[in-house]
């Protein structure tokens, strides 16, 4: 691709008067539908990428007098003297700012960072550039495919998580069990885009699929950040989930004569209620030393208070319906009352497969009588 001088950008040359409302300023600008069923926008000489209605004149003529400057000339002018380091860079345009993105290294860079600052960090390829990355291309995974090999990444850390969680009680993984087995069998299941019919289909096809591989790596390099990846200190995060002082309630705040009464009655009194549900608050942040809360651990916290609220409404509902409903038992047959009761009938009992008795009554001895009306019978 031969790049424009190294000036400004092209777009921001473009003539301004002539647009018409709702149409493209120019042949070098394409919309992309996102999956999710909003627009972008992309420059294919300028490798400009932007969420602003750029079709309303009166929104895109400022974009061009803001981009317009000497701050981007710089920066445009450098990433074109050095063809070899940004090849595969792109900017990101918002209302906020401006973002590089580098698809070689999968990072981005903070909003209006300086091209050469950025160039001299992205072989890094820190995390938080890493998330930067992921989070741009799930907001806009029309223009361009996932990079090679990330969907194989992603299956790899999901069968990592899933397997960590099956062996051992300890784990540092994204996504609960369930999650990860889900995301598995949902990225084995999509098909080939090229099996598609026709190219409508295939690009929506490879958008959804970049879309997921994003999504999911973007939420790896979030948790990763949260448990100190690649860092000294990551050892110690998972060797926290061993650690059982929060669990056995052995924390210096709760010792005293107070918490000890409490636990005490309460164990007694409610069955250990109390003390069990602190346990499980308690245990979901034990995997951070200072603050912060597990993901994994929170949503599992909240499955299991679910559950409990769910069982407790359905044994209130039992509870509070049997009375009502006991009134509409049906009393026995008189053939079945038990040797206690004492029958006593206006007439003789007929023959029940025949015809029925219009008025039965089986009393107590207690003087307390209720009129039966026994079954009917089917030869």
């Amino acid at each position: 691709m031969t790049l424009p001088p190294p000036t400004s950008l092209t777009f921001t040359r473009q003539l301004r008067p002539g647009q018409i409302r709702g149409t493209l300023p120019d042949a070098e600008w394409s919309t992309f539908l996102h999956p999710g069923g909003w627009s972008y926008y992309y420059h294919a000489t300028d490798r400009v990428i932007t969420d602003i209605d750029i079709t309303d004149p009166s929104k895109y003529w400022p974009l061009q007098q803001r981009f317009d400057s000497r701050f981007y000339h710089d920066q445009v002018a450098w990433t074109r003297t050095q063809p070899h380091l940004a090849a595969e860079w792109e900017l990101w345009i918002g209302d906020k700012g401006a973002r590089w993105v580098d698809h070689a290294t999968f990072s981005a860079s903070e909003l209006d960072q300086p091209a050469s600052r950025f160039g001299e960090l992205a072989s890094a390829n820190t995390l938080h550039m890493e998330e930067r990355y992921w989070e741009f291309l799930q907001a806009h995974p029309c223009h361009r495919q996932a990079p090679v090999g990330a969907s194989m990444h992603v299956e790899d850390v999901l069968t990592w998580s899933c397997t960590d969680q099956t062996l051992f009680n300890t784990s540092s993984s994204s996504f609960t069990k369930e999650q990860s087995q889900e995301l598995l069998s949902t990225l084995r299941s999509l098909p080939d885009p090229e099996l598609r019919p026709d190219e409508r289909t295939k690009s929506y096809a490879r958008a959804v699929r970049t879309w997921l591989v994003s999504a999911i790596s973007r939420q790896i390099a979030r948790d990763r950040i949260e448990m100190h990846y690649g860092r000294p200190s990551a050892r110690a995060f998972r060797e926290k989930e061993r650690q059982n002082e929060l669990t056995h309630l052995s924390d210096l705040a709760l010792h005293g004569s107070s918490y000890t009464i409490f636990f005490i009655f309460s164990s007694i009194l409610l069955f250990g209620t109390p003390t069990s549900y602190l346990r499980r608050i308690m245990d979901v942040d034990r995997r951070r030393f200072d603050s912060g809360v597990n993901q994994t651990r929170w949503r599992l916290f909240l499955q299991g208070l679910l559950k409990d609220w769910t069982d407790s409404n359905l044994l209130a509902t039992v509870l509070i319906a049997y009375p009502r409903h006991r009134q509409y038992l049906p009393n026995p047959h008189p053939r079945l009352c038990p040797p206690s009761y004492r029958i006593r009938l206006n007439r003789p009992i007929p023959d029940p497969r025949t015809s029925t008795p219009s008025n039965i009554q089986c009393s107590h001895r207690s003087n307390t009588s209720k009129t039966l009306t026994p079954p009917s019978y089917s030869p």
